[in-house]
């Protein structure tokens, strides 16, 4: 136990509240499961015979301590199981990492991932990592009409991460997509990314897109609110400018 409270002590002063809370439970469930060493964390990760929670546990725990020693046991899940909850802890564990030694992995995943669930939780990690080289592969995702349509709505959200408006057209482009998915993210990232000449084509969307997202809402409404996030932003800028 003392190997994990010792990284756990040390990690603390790092933490918001809320995820130091989070990062206590983890290492209370891993105890009473007998894990207490890096050796043990390993050992979860790497048992598709470990019960499913524990294994989300460990990857949660991973996560939150930036656990460097198990960081290629993070990138083996991705790359290897099939049960989606953990490939999304896994993902976002690995989100939490030094961008440099993050993003190629999980570029290599996504080129090579048919898995279209997987794919999602990897396209998610890139985006909240928000490094630059992920726009070009996220922007060929967006695009392809061969890819699965949320697979591609999660690239147009992702891109509103990396806030760069080298996006913006593509992201445009999107707006006129065959899927409500594809149509709702897009209209999202450019709500963020806050380039007025958006706005024409997200007016479009926001009269008449009546197609719902599950889970969230119509599009219509994510195109709305884009526009009043654009023209709050640039009334920002002019309030700043005098």
């Amino acid at each position: 136990m003392a190997d994990l409270l010792e990284e756990l002590q040390r990690n603390l002063p790092a933490l918001e509240s809320q995820l130091a809370d989070s990062a206590e439970k983890s290492l209370t469930v891993l105890a009473k499961a007998g894990v207490d060493s890096m050796a043990g964390i390993s050992a979860i990760l790497r048992s598709r015979e470990a019960p499913p929670e524990l294994r989300k546990t460990a990857c949660l725990f991973s996560g939150l301590l930036k656990l460097k020693a198990a960081f290629p046991d993070l990138i083996a899940i991705l790359e290897d199981d099939s049960e989606d909850e953990l490939t999304w802890e896994a993902a976002k564990a690995i989100s939490r990492f030094d961008v440099d030694s993050a993003v190629d992995p999980l570029l290599g995943l996504m080129e090579n991932c048919r898995n279209p669930k997987k794919a999602a939780a990897i396209i998610h990690a890139l985006g909240i990592l928000g490094h630059p080289r992920a726009l070009k592969p996220l922007l060929a995702v967006l695009s392809s009409e061969k890819e699965d349509p949320e697979v591609r709505g999660h690239a147009a959200e992702a891109l509103s991460f990396l806030s760069d408006r080298r996006a913006v057209q593509e992201l445009i482009l999107a707006l006129r997509d065959r899927s409500p998915h594809v149509r709702f993210w897009a209209s999202y990232s450019l709500g963020q990314l806050a380039d007025s000449e958006a706005i024409p084509a997200l007016e479009v969307l926001a009269e008449n897109d009546e197609a719902e997202v599950p889970g969230w809402w119509a599009v219509k409404r994510e195109a709305a609110d884009a526009i009043r996030q654009i023209r709050q932003r640039l009334e920002g800028l002019e309030d700043m400018g005098g």
